[in-house]
């Protein structure tokens, strides 16, 4: 936890304690990007886009928030406009994330034990592309409301919007995830056709999960032993999305940090 008089040290241009800064905000704006963008390069560059902003613009933070709600507010910002810039805030139909889904599908394959943390992977994968078909507006609110468990008041003043406007994005992006994953994922219905081991050979082939990650992954079934004890279907989307583990940046985190510390000085 980033003390009071740590900000306003790197307010002051304290190199140190600016380290410290975006070290403790790297984890939680690029959690958001890695939620907002499809590709996992093009969220780390956008993290990493907007640290920079946050450490050109935090001697403007006058204390009045938390410094993780003024930092996502600058973060959501920098990712809206990069969005928009590349065209990008088109919301991806479930037809297409459908079609995707079918395409390389192994009936025949069985479930393995040792494959667990494969299965862990291509989940996450799986339920970030799935993120894809709520607009954008939608995704911010959900992310926020229903990944991130930030309160609606705190969400309304991230997203710029009145809080009742959060409210029925968030209701209405809860609505549309809860139909889409309870009719196509059988994480959390086991009647649904598509069952993360019959995807995996497909997921290894087009490089979607790695044998040696570099992210601690939790194990599949224990998410779907803790979903057996959960009744309502948004309460275990919900659950679905929390279960990911805490983003971790590459390993060269640091000589990344340093790159974007250096830029903001220029």
């Amino acid at each position: 936890m980033i003390t009071k008089e740590k900000i306003k040290a790197a307010q002051c241009g304290d190199a140190a304690a600016l380290n410290e800064v975006i070290e403790e905000l790297y984890r939680p704006l690029l959690g958001l990007a890695q939620r907002l963008y499809s590709n996992p390069q093009e969220a780390e560059e956008a993290c990493q886009e907007a640290l920079l902003l946050v450490a050109k613009q935090l001697p403007s933070f006058e204390h009045r928030s938390q410094l993780k709600t003024w930092a996502w507010t600058v973060a959501t910002r920098c990712y809206f406009q990069q969005m928009q810039k590349n065209g990008a805030t088109q919301a991806l139909r479930l037809e297409e994330f459908r079609a995707d889904l079918e395409q390389g599908m192994s009936e025949a394959t069985e479930a393995k034990q040792e494959d667990g943390l494969l299965l862990s992977q291509l989940k996450i994968y799986c339920g970030r592309a799935l993120l894809q078909i709520l607009p954008l507006d939608l995704r911010l609110s959900y992310t926020l409301g229903e990944i991130f468990e930030v309160s609606n008041s705190r969400a309304s003043e991230i997203l710029d919007v009145a809080e009742e406007v959060h409210r029925k994005r968030l209701s209405r992006a809860r609505q549309k995830m809860t139909d889409a994953l309870t009719g196509h994922c059988g994480v959390l219905n086991p009647n649904a056709k598509c069952r993360c081991h019959k995807r995996l050979a497909q997921a290894k082939k087009l490089g979607r999960v790695c044998e040696t990650p570099s992210t601690p992954f939790h194990h599949l079934k224990d998410l779907e032993n803790q979903l057996t004890q959960i009744q309502g279907a948004a309460e275990r989307v919900g659950l679905y999305y929390r279960s990911e583990p805490q983003a971790y940046p590459e390993p060269e985190l640091r000589g990344r940090l340093a790159m974007i510390l250096r830029s903001s000085s220029d």
